[in-house]
């Protein structure tokens, strides 16, 4: 019997179910903004000025409410979804910012971005 299933017994089911590995499983941290890096296929390509003033100066006001979602690759943090949120807390002056790390292959990384983008839209008609 395999030693770490062992361990488990008597523990209840819950301790038998492998949990989700760090690799994959998304996690929270708080990231120092100078180690993330934009997502080179981000597909905005229009940032709007006076917006990210204004994005920048709620984020002075109330922080940063809506985490970036990050991969880690090759010591930094590479942008998935957050662009704006991110030249945002840079002009408000961050210096750490709260990430998501979470692995994604390349289609699911547009797709993620797609979709941020899609659902921010403007809310007022």
């Amino acid at each position: 019997m395999e030693s770490s299933m062992r361990k488990s017994l008597g523990k209840g089911l819950e301790a038998l179910l492998t949990a989700p590995t760090p690799a994959t499983a998304p996690s929270e941290l708080e990231v120092p903004i100078h180690e993330i890096v934009p997502n080179p296929e981000q597909p905005r390509r229009h940032f709007d000025d006076e917006a990210l003033g204004l994005l920048a100066d709620s984020i002075r006001r109330h922080g940063l409410l809506q985490p970036l979602v990050a991969r880690h690759i090759a010591g930094r943090y590479e942008l998935i979804a957050g662009e704006r949120r991110l030249r945002a807390a840079l002009r408000a002056g961050l210096e750490r910012v709260p990430v998501i790390v979470r692995e994604a292959r390349a289609e699911d990384r547009l797709e993620l971005a797609l979709i941020e983008n899609v659902q921010r839209e403007n809310l007022t008609p």
